[in-house]
């Protein structure tokens, strides 16, 4: 594995956790509070995968693998607009509260994962991930 010292690991982790937090909580005051658009700008820069790559590097993964990630990532943002889409338009059209459409948006969610992954590994395009 890419793991350096687990001293070092914990507080490379904690300011991951921190800047999630942040960037959660940000999103969250400005579209409660502010502007749902500017809040959704906001949300839609990647942020978090900044520590992320850092948290990778530092731990000896090379470029290569990083990219990769990136890629992949990029690939599969589109199982994030499905799901959010989904979440909108179950909210949208829910009776209840927000417990429903999550959970409905979130099962849609993982069936997608579960086919992209599947089309990946046999579809033979692991080479572009890995």
């Amino acid at each position: 594995m890419y793991l350096t010292s687990s001293n070092n690991i914990i507080p490379q982790l904690f300011k991951n956790f921190v800047l999630g937090g942040l960037t959660i909580a940000s999103v969250s005051y400005m579209a409660t509070f502010l502007n749902p658009i500017l809040a959704s700008i906001w949300w839609s820069y990647p942020i978090s995968i900044i520590p992320v790559i850092y948290f990778m590097k530092q731990n000896k993964v090379t470029n290569a693998h990083i990219s990769r990630f990136l890629l992949g990532i990029t690939v599969v943002s589109i199982l994030t607009i499905l799901c959010c889409y989904l979440l909108s338009y179950f909210i949208k059209n829910s009776k209840t509260g927000l417990f429903e459409p999550i959970v409905k948006s979130s099962l849609i969610w993982l069936i997608g994962c579960a086919l992209f992954y599947a089309l990946v590994k046999y579809g033979g395009y692991m080479e572009y991930f890995i």
